[in-house]
């Protein structure tokens, strides 16, 4: 009896539900081997009566236990977990732990069922579906014909990658692989788009820095941040972006071809030369000098052969360009200063030599007196024009422009001097060229008479001014005024016995035939200078 009662006692103990006084261990695991999610019954004493009391970790992964399947003394039902690796099973039970069998991982290849999408470009993410990845993106060895892709993001069925750059465009599609713990997939086909830029044309083929310059071609990206556009080596900059048209500034560059690179890719395409125009260059001008209106012939280079697109200017003044080439140009200098001669084609500038502007000669039309001395011509300059008067220089005109070119000095109560030639010289000096010497014929003035009673073959002396030196046809004549008032002429005319500017000397012929009333009657002299007359301001009597 005594002997029962310890048997049971020693069988209670073991089994007690706590498991208190029972040591946690692992005796075994069934099966020992399998898969991500295998159902795995592990057999040991010690485990708490609460499932979820128990921790149970396979190679040091959690695995999962069964809550739902009652627990039998001294058996768990977990699951393999994923992504596990062969290694012990292990129980944590509160602060107590044990160590058991070894559970061994049966590793299955990882299998490619899609890709999507199956053609792009380098760069693009592709996502793969399949099964058998690992969770963890770095274990997961993704290749495009040997070509490593970066792996985005991971699960057990599906991958995102990032598209690898391959060294060239490919022309056949290439494997997509994944290789996991050593084991390598099937390969599924993906084709690259064509990404390598084409220049087609590029328009206009040559300017100046600063040119806009279209590019037409294909593979073009929209993005400029992701391209260089290069003149002769030489990164322009970008106006706009297609996918088949790229417009540009020409930089400050050289001769030379233009090309498109696409950065992400790194492949460049090359495309026709653009030529740098080179600014005009001037040898000579021909003349050198003349007046406004003169016909100019400039030689040299980089000109070009249309007179629209050639801009000449004489010290900063736009000329009319007539005729131009390559290394000619001709034009009709502008009213303008001395200065030198410019030259702009497109947008560029050369200088030439300086052209001398020669003043054009003042021309005297007519001049006109009546104690307002008034002279018309042309060229006369509006505040330096020196007018001369029988070689007298003569200040105070006036300057008026009346239009059509027609221009007129005038000068207000002018009195000749008295030693004045008739007729007299007159010149307009302007810009240091003197004008055509005008002959204006003045009418002579006579102030006096000496004697003013005379007898046949007497002296008289006529004195005044203008006479002038007879130099054109000139006379003097003997008239009185009858009872009418009717001019009569006295024949003979008196005998000049001499002439000058101021004084003439006549010898006075017998008029005792006229009816000269005892004596009384007043006779008159008048002077003729070319046909211009004035009367003897004194009469005179004739005894």
């Amino acid at each position: 009896m005594t002997l029962v009662l310890f048997l049971f006692h020693s069988c209670a103990k073991t089994f007690d539900a706590t498991y208190n006084n029972v040591v946690l261990k692992i005796d075994s695991i069934v099966p020992a081997n399998g898969s991500a999610g295998t159902p795995v019954r592990i057999y040991g004493t010690g485990f708490a009566v609460h499932t979820t009391d128990n921790k149970i970790n396979f190679n040091g992964l959690p695995a999962r236990i069964d809550s739902t399947n009652t627990n039998t003394i001294g058996v768990l039902l977990v699951y393999a977990p994923p992504n596990g690796k062969t290694g012990n099973v292990a129980i944590i039970k509160g602060t107590d732990s044990a160590t058991g069998p070894v559970f061994t991982y049966n590793i299955l290849a990882p299998h490619i069922q899609s890709i999507s999408p199956a053609t792009g470009y380098p760069f693009i993410t592709l996502t793969i579906t399949g099964n058998n990845f690992s969770a963890t993106a770095a274990d997961n060895n993704v290749l495009f014909n040997n070509i490593k892709a970066v792996v985005l993001s991971a699960d057990t069925n599906r991958l995102q990658v990032q598209v690898p750059l391959p060294p060239a465009f490919p022309a056949a599609s290439f494997p997509v692989t994944i290789t996991t713990n050593g084991i390598t997939s099937n390969g599924v086909q993906f084709q690259y788009l064509n990404y390598v830029p084409v220049i087609s044309s590029i328009n206009p083929t040559n300017g100046i820095t600063g040119t806009q310059v279209t590019i037409n071609g294909s593979n073009f990206l929209a993005d400029t941040s992701k391209m260089m556009v290069s003149f002769n080596g030489i990164k322009a900059a970008f106006v706009s972006a297609t996918a088949n048209k790229l417009v540009v500034l020409a930089p400050n560059g050289t001769t030379g071809k233009v090309s498109v690179t696409i950065i992400p890719y790194n492949v460049t395409a090359t495309g026709p030369v653009f030529t740098y125009l080179l600014p005009p260059v001037i040898n000579s001008i021909t003349p050198a000098s003349g007046q406004a209106g003169a016909t100019v012939t400039i030689s040299g280079s980089n000109f070009v052969a249309d007179t629209s697109k050639n801009t000449v200017y004489f010290n900063g003044v736009k000329a009319t360009v007539v005729t131009a080439t390559t290394s000619q140009i001709v034009v009709l200098a502008p009213v303008s200063t001395t200065g030198k001669v410019n030259v702009t084609s497109h947008g560029l500038t050369g200088t030439g030599p300086i052209f001398t502007y020669v003043a054009p000669a003042p021309v005297i039309s007519n001049v006109a007196y009546n104690g307002l001395f008034i002279i018309y011509g042309q060229n006369f300059d509006p505040t330096a024009s020196v007018v001369s008067i029988d070689g007298h220089i003569v200040s105070g005109f006036t300057y008026s422009d009346y239009g059509n070119g027609q221009l007129v000095l005038t000068k207000q109560n002018y009195t000749p001097p008295a030693n004045t030639n008739n007729p007299a010289p007159v010149t307009v000096t302007a810009n240091n060229v003197v004008s055509n010497a005008y002959s204006f014929l003045f009418s002579p003035q006579i102030n006096s008479v000496s004697p003013d009673t005379v007898s046949s073959q007497d002296v008289v002396s006529i004195n005044g001014i203008l006479f002038g030196n007879r130099s054109i046809a000139s006379s003097v004549k003997a008239f009185y005024y009858d009872q009418g008032q009717n001019k009569i002429y006295m024949s003979p005319d008196p005998t000049v016995v001499s002439w000058n500017t101021n004084t003439i000397k006549v010898n006075m012929p017998d008029y005792g035939s006229y009816p000269i009333g005892s004596g009384a009657q007043p006779f008159y002299l008048e002077v003729n200078v070319g046909g211009n007359t004035t009367n003897a301001s004194v009469q005179f009597h004739i005894l």
